[in-house]
């Protein structure tokens, strides 16, 4: 398997999630924010079954920002939106990606570049 996804979307870090009235809760906007990734991730998966092996995932963050800004975001939690977002649309579970590659770059176009590709069989 190897899937390439481009997302026009402003990468956006996993917040913590938040307490209320109702409980413990994320916020609207990053549960927007994985929808588009997962709509992105359906698009490029053209109706095929997620994968079952073992993967590797290569991603790229572009943002207007400078890289080592904490405006920018921490490339782990950059990381964690866009697995949880691909979760069950692309592999069956993100236990199967057994290695991730990732980056921030600046740019004045953002955006989320996605590489999926197999290492082997899982088991």
């Amino acid at each position: 398997m190897e899937l390439k996804i481009k997302v026009n979307v402003d990468p956006m870090p996993a917040p913590r999630p938040r307490s209320g009235s109702r409980g413990v809760y994320m916020p609207k906007a990053y549960q927007n924010y994985k929808e588009v990734i997962g709509y992105a991730g359906r698009a490029a998966m053209s109706g095929r079954s997620p994968a079952s092996e073992t993967l590797a995932v290569e991603l790229k963050f572009r943002r207007k920002y400078k890289v080592a800004s904490r405006r920018f975001g921490d490339l782990d939690n950059l990381v964690k939106g866009v697995m949880d977002a691909l979760n069950g649309i692309c592999f069956e579970d993100d236990a199967l990606v057994t290695k991730v590659t990732a980056m921030k770059e600046q740019t004045d176009s953002p955006g989320i570049e996605i590489l999926i590709h197999s290492i082997g069989t899982f088991g």
